[in-house]
């Protein structure tokens, strides 16, 4: 996504310091502020870093946070990329207020006390399109193929997590991650919905048990948050196997469907309105605590809008 990312790293001369500290009751803050229970804050709250996650993937990760109690893990969709990309573009520019350290602050905004995760994916075609490879099957497009179901999307995304996590509070190798219990809420924007599709399907070897840490990793998700999903496939937009759609209905206690006339009403791709429809009534069938908003309704369906709800869900 984004133009040049091959020329520009996140790497170089993008990483923002961060102070952190597990402060201790009594103590002071680099703030001068006392503190009068141990807590967990960044004092600076905007970093970029190279995270490493499972069997040898990576992928960089925008960090954005302070006091926090829960993580938002954010997958953005095509187009989206660090500012410097986005700048550098044709085309892209014109979206550029849409880049991944802009959205990681809307994200903060919508989701208070948490830290926020926004996950670059591994590849961009044409430095526009997003490809998320590392989570799960695709074409050089990004298009999924969801077949796979042990690719290893949830354990890449704990892996992910546990090393953003260590590097931005600076955990000392062996020392206890101190947000092993927080709550986790997944949210995919976009093409970045293709990676919530794929952990609907892994999520039946958490109901098989095969893994204890990884079952442990799958109960703390909280939340998963579907906007506007869409990619340039002809199926499998919103997953509608009532299968698989079971898992996701019995092990995630809140199910966020946002959505806005860009994808459900474009004439050239019938099925996702369609898929999206049937996405939402199978879960209701199935007991889960689904909630759905159209936005825009009243509006055309325009790029302009379809970004927009990143600031309105």
């Amino acid at each position: 996504m984004g133009g040049g990312n091959a020329s520009r790293s996140p790497e170089e001369g993008a990483d923002t310091p961060v102070y952190c500290a597990l402060l201790p009751k009594g103590t002071t803050s680099p703030n001068g502020e006392l503190v009068y229970s141990r807590e967990i804050r960044p004092w600076r709250s905007v970093r970029r870093m190279l995270a490493h996650g499972h069997d040898g993937r990576k992928n960089d990760v925008v960090f954005c946070g302070s006091e926090a109690q829960q993580h938002v893990v954010f997958f953005p969709g095509d187009v989206q990329d660090c500012v410097e990309n986005m700048e550098t573009h044709a085309h892209n520019k014109k979206w550029k207020q849409w880049n991944l350290e802009s959205t990681a602050k809307i994200l903060e905004k919508r989701f208070p006390n948490s830290f926020i995760w926004v996950v670059r994916p591994s590849r961009y075609h044409l430095n526009t399109f997003a490809c998320y490879q590392n989570f799960v099957e695709a074409d050089m497009f990004g298009v999924p193929d969801h077949r796979n179901h042990d690719y290893g999307a949830l354990y890449h995304l704990r892996a992910l997590l546990e090393s953003a996590v260590k590097q931005v509070l600076d955990i000392p190798e062996g020392e206890e991650d101190p947000t092993f219990d927080f709550q986790v809420i997944l949210v995919g924007f976009s093409k970045g919905c293709v990676v919530l599709n794929q952990i609907i399907y892994e999520l039946s070897t958490v109901s098989a048990g095969v893994d204890p840490c990884l079952n442990d990793f799958a109960s703390r998700i909280s939340a998963m948050y579907w906007l506007d999903g869409g990619h340039s496939g002809e199926s499998n937009t919103w997953i509608t196997d009532e299968k698989f759609l079971d898992h996701l209905a019995k092990h995630v206690p809140r199910i966020r469907v946002h959505v806005t006339p860009y994808q459900i009403k474009d004439a050239t791709r019938p099925w996702i309105g369609k898929e999206q429809k049937k996405f939402v009534e199978n879960l209701r069938s199935l007991g889960a605590n689904v909630k759905v908003k159209v936005h825009f309704q009243d509006r055309d369906p325009s790029l302009a809008f379809h970004f927009k709800l990143l600031e309105s869900f």
